[in-house]
């Protein structure tokens, strides 16, 4: 929970600044010359609320090697969710007066995605 003597205006931009973290983690996974190889298969859905939500396996190469039966970008997955907690706790260490726990849902299996509604 955010501590209750921040303004409204001060924990979103305490928010605003972990999701840029972990929006970085991704970000450099595209870029060859900083990436973790492990992450190229990882991509950012959406932040709603307080969830950020990533999948692996979705771009055509990782899908071909699931099917295949490789399923290391899983692992890579997990491995990325031990950095987002990594990350929390230094951005706990280096902020003043925060102390942001997180906890991770992790699930495995198809996935099918669509638009509902007109937007």
């Amino acid at each position: 929970a955010v501590v209750s003597t921040q303004s409204t205006g001060g924990c979103i931009r305490v928010l605003n600044e972990i999701v840029r973290d972990l929006d970085d983690l991704l970000a450099s996974a595209s870029d060859m010359r900083k990436s973790d190889p492990r992450w190229r298969a990882i991509q950012k859905i959406k932040t709603v609320g307080p969830c950020y939500m990533a999948a692996s396996g979705l771009d055509p190469l990782t899908e071909e090697q699931t099917k295949q039966g490789n399923h290391e970008h899983v692992i890579h997955l997990m491995d990325f969710c031990f950095k987002i907690l990594e990350t929390l706790r230094e951005f706990n260490k280096y902020t003043l007066g925060t102390k942001f726990l997180m906890k991770i849902g992790f699930n495995y299996g198809p996935v099918t995605d669509g638009i509902i509604g007109q937007n």
